[in-house]
């Protein structure tokens, strides 16, 4: 028994330091990368409640209709902001290089007498 008692404690402080070095990883994680980044911002907002009920809704899997309605926003959401892009991309583009393109060519006429 005190031998299972010793193990056990050892197992406990292994599952510590694992924790804390999972925890050291996160926070890593969360400074050096952008989605890190992103999911901080998400948290300092105040919208990460919003987004586990999200995903709370969506537990039931694919026979619900939560599901196949956000997976319907989301695919709207996603055709629009592509459509978007291509409108942003084309404004950048009138901007830098003007509305039409227009060729000018000089023709000089050079007559010997």
């Amino acid at each position: 028994e005190f031998l299972d008692y010793i193990d056990g404690i050892k197992r406990k402080e292994q599952e510590k330091e694992e924790w804390e070095r999972t925890l050291q990883w996160k926070k890593e994680w969360r400074e050096t990368t952008y989605a890190g980044m992103l999911i901080a911002l998400v948290e300092r907002t105040g919208t990460a409640k919003f987004f586990e009920a999200i995903a709370s809704s969506l537990e039931g899997g694919e026979d619900r209709a939560s599901f196949y309605a956000i997976k319907i926003i989301y695919r709207v959401g996603m055709i629009t902001s592509c459509i978007m892009f291509v409108f942003i991309l084309g404004f950048l583009f009138k901007m830098l290089f003007g509305d039409e393109i227009v060729i000018e060519q000089e023709v000089v006429l050079v007559e010997e007498i």
